[in-house]
């Protein structure tokens, strides 16, 4: 059975990696997508992406609502601009 966003949320609050893998495999796509969509360069995008999930999983504790409050491409600019202010 397939899980939902709130139950794997729910998981990966209580350190289940496991669950917190199959949220980036739900998300990946778009969060890369937005990625690109900004800085149009593969690379960069992987990593935006990868630090964007970064951020997600040190957040997962403030999450409450799902999927609202899960990061999306808010999460991306945010992480785009701390790259931006680190470069």
């Amino acid at each position: 059975m397939k899980e939902s966003v709130n139950s794997l949320v729910q998981m990966a609050q209580h350190d289940n990696i496991e669950a917190f893998g199959k949220l980036v495999e739900t998300f990946q796509d778009a969060v890369f997508g937005a990625a690109y969509a900004m800085v149009r360069n593969f690379h960069d995008a992987e990593d935006i992406a990868q630090e964007t999930f970064i951020l997600a999983y040190h957040e997962l504790s403030t999450v409450i609502d799902t999927p609202t409050d899960l990061p999306g491409p808010d999460a991306v600019v945010e992480t785009k601009e701390l790259k931006d202010r680190v470069a």
